[in-house]
């Protein structure tokens, strides 16, 4: 027994666990809880009033007595509320503010993300992953026409789902890092606080600066980089070396790891995870046009699935943490070319002197774990 166990105190998960069995506003019953993440919790749910079967998205008590979150909770659940994609997974209710407890009532899906997908299956043909990135690009496209970023783009984030025919299709996940509101945001810190993934982090969210589009953007391409060559666009051994690559490298061509991939492809991606936002795509909608000449649409995708179905739901936190901010985002109301992009997320323009100080903190702070690593190795 350790201490934990000795102390007489429930653990998180043990808290969690004894809810099975209650009621979440009188409406829904917890079955089980499936993902559970600093702030809060996944559970399997029944509704009660149609006997159907739900993902319920709960706060920790420790974080729903806070009115600051508890309020940026129903804010940002009701934002993604609003937002009708058949490639976004579907809120269907949100605790109102004056409520007992925050809520978060979502489609139950059945399938995998993409990344227990690759645990499963390694890699992705490159034509079936451009096809699932895509897909990821139509749901984007409605969240960004609400000047809504995701900000936590990646494969745990994009869950290839079964609907009621049998038909697989890419849904994308947990808007708990996504802002409506100008909010500013730090990665670096994101990623210190359990909030945000190294690996998908664009460079303008390492150095502080305004995000826009273009920032989701840089996320997918990483993604689908990874689920081609079935490893990180920017590998490292250690976090720290991951946010250094992100910032100054460039990753190896994907035919390094995968064979027969088009070259047009590798140029979408290479376009994707440039470093300067103005050499990316404008718009999801432009980067999901390109990615059609590559993308296998319809394609067979069961034998990628398991035998048996299972229903998941990202084990990420419910809501983002406080974090220390310098920046934010900003929404105008200008239509960029009459099409669906009703309001633009834009940024001002880049700051090259700011960036060029946060890389050479990064490569100050990534040669001082390694020395001091180095070190303690020594000494063994």
């Amino acid at each position: 027994m350790n201490e934990e166990q000795g102390s007489g105190e429930a653990t998180p998960s043990q808290r969690g666990a004894s809810r099975v069995g209650e009621f979440v506003a009188g409406a829904y019953k917890i079955e089980k809880i499936i993902a559970e993440g600093r702030l809060g919790v996944v559970a399997r749910a029944q509704r009660v009033a149609s006997n159907t079967r739900v993902a319920l998205k709960l706060l920790k008590p420790e974080i729903r007595d806070d009115p600051d979150a508890f309020g940026r909770f129903v804010d940002d659940a009701d934002a993604v509320r609003k937002l009708t994609s058949p490639h976004i997974a579907k809120v269907l209710a949100v605790s109102p503010k004056d409520g007992p407890e925050p809520f978060l009532a979502m489609e139950w899906l059945d399938g995998v993300d993409l990344d227990a997908l690759l645990q499963l299956k390694e890699k992705v043909a490159p034509a079936i992953a451009a096809d699932f990135v895509r897909q990821a690009c139509e749901g984007m496209a409605v969240a960004h026409a609400a000047g809504v970023l995701h900000r936590d783009l990646k494969l745990t984030n994009l869950f290839l789902a079964r609907d009621a025919n049998g038909k697989a299709t890419i849904k994308v996940l947990d808007f708990g890092l996504a802002r409506v509101k100008p909010l500013p945001v730090d990665g670096a810190a994101q990623f210190a606080e359990g909030t945000g993934s190294p690996a998908f982090l664009a460079p303008e969210q390492l150095s502080g600066e305004l995000l826009d589009e273009r920032t989701d953007i840089w996320s997918l391409g990483a993604v689908l980089y990874e689920l081609v060559t079935g490893r990180s666009a920017f590998r490292a051994e250690t976090a720290a070396q991951t946010l250094v690559n992100i910032t100054i490298h460039q990753p190896p061509p994907m035919s390094t790891f995968a064979e027969d991939v088009p070259e047009g492809l590798q140029a979408i991606v290479d376009r994707c995870l440039s470093k300067d936002r103005a050499d990316r795509h404008d718009s999801v909608k432009e980067l999901a046009a390109d990615l059609l000449a590559f993308a296998k649409a319809d394609a067979d995708v069961a034998p990628l699935l398991p035998d048996r179905p299972v229903s998941i739901m990202p084990p990420a936190p419910v809501v983002s943490a406080p974090i220390r901010i310098e920046n934010s985002l900003r929404i105008t109301s200008s239509d960029r070319d009459g099409s669906q992009f009703g309001r633009r997320v834009t940024a001002p323009p880049d700051s090259g002197g700011k960036t060029k100080r946060t890389v050479f903190i990064m490569i100050a702070v990534g040669a001082l774990i390694g020395t001091v690593l180095a070190i303690i190795f020594a000494s063994r």
